[in-house]
């Protein structure tokens, strides 16, 4: 599997891993106890391997969300998009950690497909083994 893609893919796991959620588990134990933390490198590692011009097809995106007053800090949704077989695919992430800085580099302006992030995942995972 591509460096961007498994990026994106352990995004996904952590995530779920963080909310306990074990659909994707077995592909990456480690990463899924992680949690949180976890996805948020993954997520670094992602952007900066697609600025480097590693992230072969892939562009992301960056926008601020919205601000949470509990933990008083704002959140960002990171956009990660690529065709597969013609078809435009998207895997989105939730995120606390300050993205402020690549909000003006996103490689692209996005629109929210409404897709499932997880579902995408686990055919990128099936696809690249």
């Amino acid at each position: 599997m591509k460096d961007v893609f498994k990026c994106i893919c352990n995004a996904q796991i952590a995530s779920d891993g963080g909310k306990g959620i074990d659909i994707l588990r077995f592909y990456a134990p480690t990463v899924w106890q992680k949690g949180y933390k976890a996805k948020d490198r993954e997520i670094l590692r992602a952007i900066s391997l697609i600025n480097k011009g590693n992230g072969y097809s892939v562009k992301y995106s960056v926008s601020r969300d919205y601000y949470s007053t509990r933990l008083d800090r704002r959140c960002y949704i990171v956009y990660f998009t690529y065709k597969v077989n013609g078809e435009r695919k998207q895997i989105s992430f939730h995120t606390f950690m300050d993205l402020s800085d690549y909000t003006a580099s996103s490689t692209h302006i996005v629109r929210w497909d409404k897709g499932n992030s997880r579902q995408n995942v686990i055919e990128l995972l099936n696809e690249r083994r």
